[in-house]
C-alpha cells in the first residue's frame, strides 16, 4: 500500500498556518465582557483551536484513526457553539452553565 504520510512541504505550509494563526489570535485582547454567555463561547472557541491543532499534528504524523475520533469532537464543540449562538444566547450559556456547575459537583 501506498504511504500516505504527507510531503515535508506540505506539513511545513500547515506548521506555518498554525503559528499563523495562533499569532493572530493571541494579538487579539478577546476579553469577554461580565457574561456567562462570553466566557462559555471564547472557552469552547479556545478548545476547538487546541483540539484543531492536535488533529492537524495527529494526520500529519499518520495518525489518522485518533485525528478522526478528534475531529467528532470538534464538530460536537461546533454544534454547540452554533447552538448558544443561534437565539437567547445569555439564557442558554446560563443553562450550560448550570449544568455544568452541576456535574461539577456531584448533582444530577
Amino acid at each position: 500500500m501506498a504511504n500516505m504520510q504527507p510531503g515535508l512541504e506540505y506539513q511545513n505550509s500547515v506548521s506555518q498556518l498554525m503559528v499563523a494563526t495562533r499569532t493572530f489570535l493571541n494579538g487579539r485582547d478577546l476579553i469577554p465582557r461580565r457574561t456567562t454567555a462570553d466566557s462559555i463561547l471564547l472557552a469552547l472557541l479556545s478548545k476547538s483551536i487546541v483540539l484543531t491543532e492536535a488533529i492537524v499534528i495527529l494526520v500529519s504524523n499518520g495518525n489518522h484513526d485518533e485525528a478522526f475520533g478528534l475531529c467528532r469532537t470538534c464538530i460536537e464543540i461546533q454544534l454547540t457553539i452554533r447552538y448558544l449562538t443561534n437565539a437567547d444566547t445569555v439564557k442558554r450559556c446560563g443553562a450550560l452553565c448550570t449544568v455544568l456547575r452541576q456535574g461539577r459537583n456531584g448533582v444530577g
